[in-house]
């Protein structure tokens, strides 16, 4: 199993990688006020909004109202935001917002949760990480849009793709030939194999070591002055802007551990927190992946989901896709949309959700849900707004219950509707106030029953 302080620090970064306003977002009601947002503060008896400010472009939160009693400085990153809000330790903080996030599942959120942390060691990543956000304008830029698609895909076809690879991506999960060799390939764990890859890459893109430290994934390693990239056993995928430039890679890991993540970022943000051991680094943000119709059939129909497969599977039956890496960062999917409609203006006249089944059993996911289908009426007017909705029986991903049950069963609902029968079921649970100080197995109980009463309601 992965080391716990390994496992939380990675965790870590990929929180702060977040805008803050999406982690502040699942537990608060945000209201945006130019660049910034505004809440009512949970820590004093706040009646009007203006003294909690979350600020985005910063990356900190602040109560003004507060200010620092009791030795407690009432601003600081998202992760304090939580452990001051749920009154636990910094890793703790972390553990729920990734399970919020879905970063994690609940089972990890378990396996992780229930470890002992030493307290010296909990203090001095809640400073390294706070010192590391105030100290990130010294951190390396990423390289233009232009570089990092020509490094990625360079990287792709030195890479190639094993055999057993394609087998995986054929038959389990049903892609032809001519999308395989697009996206797909195997990536490299072997040092040897990630030195000459490296080496092919800058030979082919004729893009030096310093040029490459700064696209995500690469860093310089000093001890070794050498450029390097992470070591992880899996199948590596091109993510695509609505212009066809890949910003990012995702890679799906061969085998998982109990406590690990399957999809993991080509990322380097890590290196940027040690300049003592690493030179340059980054993270790859939250990018938007989009897929366009496979095939001569186009139907007039933008699809959001959550993952690269689900994507797959709805391409193919001629939808342009967006797919966002959870519901909670769907923010930047507005701005990606809006490209795709001026790429092919006049043409679309829906757009349809298709999130996983379990999220009725969710609230702060089906208020990030709310806000997205708000953002989507205030941005596309024109557009109708369509939920996608199933048994949860029958598969979780959409991807999965097509494979399973076929089409016939889903159902296409205005999304408004279904977004008021939840929050009927939810302003009727009482129990949802101690959600905060319940158990893993409590939550996981209250989850099912709201996702069954959401089911009847909307499903019936």
């Amino acid at each position: 199993m992965q080391d716990k302080y390994s496992f939380l620090n990675d965790l870590i970064v990929e929180i702060k990688q977040r805008p803050i306003n999406e982690v502040i977002g699942l537990y608060l009601h945000l209201v945006q006020r130019g660049p910034n947002f505004l809440a009512l503060c949970p820590f004093h008896a706040d009646t009007h909004l203006g003294s909690f400010v979350v600020s985005p472009n910063k990356g900190i939160w602040k109560c003004f109202a507060c200010g620092e009693h009791g030795g407690v400085n009432y601003a600081g990153d998202a992760i304090k935001f939580v452990r001051l809000y749920k009154k636990v330790s910094y890793f703790e903080a972390a553990l729920d917002i990734a399970v919020q996030l879905r970063l994690i599942s609940l089972e990890q959120y378990e396996t992780y949760s229930r470890k002992r942390y030493d307290p010296k060691r909990v203090e001095e990543a809640e400073k390294k990480y706070s010192e590391a956000r105030a100290t990130s304008a010294e951190q390396p830029e990423q390289a233009p849009a232009e570089v990092k698609d020509k490094v990625y895909r360079a990287f792709k076809e030195v890479a190639g793709l094993d055999e057993e690879d394609r087998q995986y991506l054929r038959s389990v999960r049903g892609l032809s030939d001519e999308r395989i060799d697009a996206d797909y390939f195997t990536f490299p764990s072997n040092w040897r194999k990630k030195a000459m890859i490296i080496s092919l890459v800058m030979e082919k893109t004729g893009i030096t070591s310093e040029e490459l430290s700064h696209v995500p994934g690469f860093f310089i390693d000093k001890e070794y002055n050498m450029v390097s990239i992470i070591s992880c056993k899996g199948i590596g995928i091109l993510l695509h802007n609505p212009d066809g430039t890949v910003p990012a890679i995702q890679i799906r890991k061969k085998t998982v551990e109990k406590g690990e993540q399957r999809y993991v970022w080509f990322s380097s943000s890590f290196a940027a927190n040690s300049p003592d051991k690493f030179g340059g680094g980054c993270g790859t943000g939250s990018p938007k992946d989009v897929l366009w119709p496979s095939g001569d059939r186009q139907s007039r129909c933008i699809c959001i989901t959550e993952g690269r497969f689900k994507s797959e599977v709805l391409s193919k039956s001629g939808n342009t896709v967006v797919s966002v890496q959870g519901v909670a960062t769907w923010r930047g999917c507005i701005a990606t949309i809006k490209d795709i409609v001026k790429i092919k203006p006049g043409f679309y006249t829906n757009i349809f959700l298709f999130f996983d089944s379990d999220l009725f059993g969710n609230p702060p996911l089906m208020e990030q849900v709310r806000l997205l289908v708000s953002a989507l009426h205030k941005t596309f007017p024109r557009l109708s707004v369509v939920y996608a909705a199933w048994h949860k029986a029958g598969g979780k991903g959409i991807d999965d219950y097509i494979a399973a049950e076929g089409t016939s069963s889903i159902k296409f609902l205005h999304a408004d509707f279904v977004i008021s029968k939840a929050e009927d079921v939810f302003n009727g649970e009482k129990r949802l106030k101690d959600v905060r100080t319940m158990t893993i197995e409590q939550r996981k109980e209250l989850a099912e029953e709201l996702q069954a009463r959401i089911e009847k309601v909307v499903l019936h």
